[in-house]
């Protein structure tokens, strides 16, 4: 993100994984917080979108701040429910975190230029409406995908 006074670096990650939510969390990867926090849970559903957004947040901040110990990154619950970067000795980043069935995202990015990340399945039967709130330019971007799924999988990262 370029800005006229300065630029700033963001990460985006993405996992794809089928989670066995049955299965305890990797203390090798995961902070104690989050595993504490993981092992309150009670529904399959919700443990596998846990693991699915704090590892994809996990990643993009070991990629942007260089960070090689995934454990000095926690991911915590704010009081709505926000995600909240924990990282030995950083402060001003934040995380945006989605996740959809077997896939999780994430991007990272500095406070000062907030962003969001979103993933959604997309029913085919609903493609006119979707290209009804697309601009020119996404729409043109979308059709150079014609051809491999351009619908099974629409992603949005924005920001303010």
């Amino acid at each position: 993100m370029k800005r006229e006074d300065a630029v700033m670096k963001a990460a985006v990650s993405f996992v794809h994984a089928d989670y066995n939510a049955d299965a305890p969390l990797d203390r090798e990867v995961f902070h104690s917080n989050e595993c504490s926090y993981f092992e309150s849970l009670v529904f399959h559903r919700r443990k596998s979108n846990f693991v699915l957004g704090r590892l994809s947040a996990k990643q993009a901040v070991s990629v942007l701040l260089s960070e090689p110990d995934l454990r000095n990154v926690s991911v915590e619950t704010g009081v709505f429910g926000q995600p909240m970067l924990r990282i030995n000795g950083v402060h001003s980043y934040q995380v945006s975190i989605a996740h959809c069935d077997y896939i999780g995202a994430a991007v990272v990015f500095p406070e000062a230029h907030p962003m969001g990340i979103d993933i959604e399945r997309i029913d085919s039967k609903r493609n006119k409406t979707i290209e009804s709130q697309l601009t020119t330019e996404e729409k043109e971007r979308i059709s150079v995908l014609r051809g491999v799924g351009e619908y099974s999988a629409l992603l949005t990262v924005f920001g303010q």
